[in-house]
């Protein structure tokens, strides 16, 4: 069974350590996790455990069970050398694992022209931002890059004062440089700046006269490969939900709580997103954070709004998914993270 179960190789330049992450397609944190790894280039293994078939399931959770001694699993579950675990997904500790610092660090992307020292600042959720990426993999530009949207406020604060110094210009104020600032922010031998992305503007600035072959670097592979996981057929019961339904349903949930919804756009798509997919799995919205039974009188409890979101709203201010926060935590502005399992083994 085991020799059937296909990972997808997320492949990285940190190879210290045998990484296999399990995830649910559906959950929050484990994109967090994924992107975490993926952003500091570190070479991994990971596995969707909520798309395979049940037998399937069932083998690799009483697998992992069995080796760790667990009674119930939580997503997502990083695997380090086959000897150690991470449960759940928190900065601070995936750092610690990779010995990483608070500081600013960058992910550096090889390539054939090392003409410029190039630093690359974007946000994870920018479509201009890759498509920058793109231009400089294709054309085999080496560049260091840096999601801004995933650091510290500390940090990204530091780190907009030096983009601030370096790419406004002299007539403007700080707070007209701000207001009209665009992603991606591309700093060259940090004094000359481009701001957004024109294709035109960066082969003038690259000076490319022609149109180079695109080089993937493995990536494309990659892609379909998820593609074809993430897209893999599933009867659907009747009465699919729409994301539309979908947002409706956590709006009204919030409102009739008094809770909030996360300000995290990011994260408030991908969980509603996986409420929708599960409802048009099971016919209900199963906690997207959390593996279903697919039964619902054994999922009852894990139904959105699942049966501890009060309690772990009361004590940590938002509930286990970081979907539905309390109007304190919401106002202070502080992010979400993993918290304690409430749920009974």
């Amino acid at each position: 069974m085991s020799s059937e179960i296909e990972y997808i190789h997320e492949l990285g330049e940190n190879r210290n350590c045998n990484l296999k992450l399990y995830v649910l397609s559906t959950c929050g944190h484990c994109h967090r996790a994924l992107t975490f790894l993926r952003n500091h280039s570190i070479d991994f293994k990971y596995l969707y455990v909520d798309l395979l078939d049940r037998e399937t399931i069932r083998y690799v959770r009483d697998g992992l069970r069995e080796k760790f001694n667990m009674k119930r699993l939580k997503y997502p579950f990083l695997v380090i050398n086959d000897e150690k675990y991470l449960v759940g997904f928190d900065e601070e500790s995936y750092k610690a694992l990779f010995g990483m610092t608070s500081e600013v660090e960058y992910t550096l992307v090889p390539g054939e022209n090392k003409s410029w020292k190039i630093k690359l600042h974007a946000l994870s959720t920018c479509g201009f931002c890759k498509l920058a990426m793109e231009f400089l993999r294709n054309h085999s530009i080496e560049f260091e890059y840096i999601f801004c949207d995933l650091l510290s406020r500390e940090v990204a604060d530091k780190l907009n004062e030096e983009i601030i110094e370096i790419c406004k210009e002299p007539s403007k104020s700080k707070d007209e440089f701000m207001r009209q600032a665009r992603f991606p922010f591309l700093v060259v031998e940090g004094r000359k700046c481009l701001g957004g992305f024109n294709e035109n503007t960066y082969k003038e600035f690259f000076n490319i006269q022609v149109t180079l072959k695109t080089e993937d670097f493995g990536k494309k592979d990659l892609l379909l490969e998820e593609e074809k996981i993430m897209t893999k057929k599933i009867s659907l019961p009747k009465g699919k939900k729409t994301l539309e339904d979908t947002k409706l349903f956590t709006e009204m949930v919030a409102k009739h709580q008094g809770w909030e919804l996360t300000r995290d756009e990011t994260l408030l798509q991908i969980l509603r997103e996986g409420l929708t997919t599960n409802w048009n799995r099971y016919g209900y919205f199963s906690c997207p954070c959390r593996l279903a039974d697919e039964i619902r009188e054994m999922d009852k409890d894990i139904i959105c709004p699942c049966e501890y979101a009060k309690p772990d709203i009361d004590e940590f201010g938002y509930c286990y998914c970081g979907l539905y926060l309390s109007k304190e935590f919401f106002a202070a502005g502080k992010p979400t993270s993993s918290i304690p399992e409430r749920r009974p083994e």
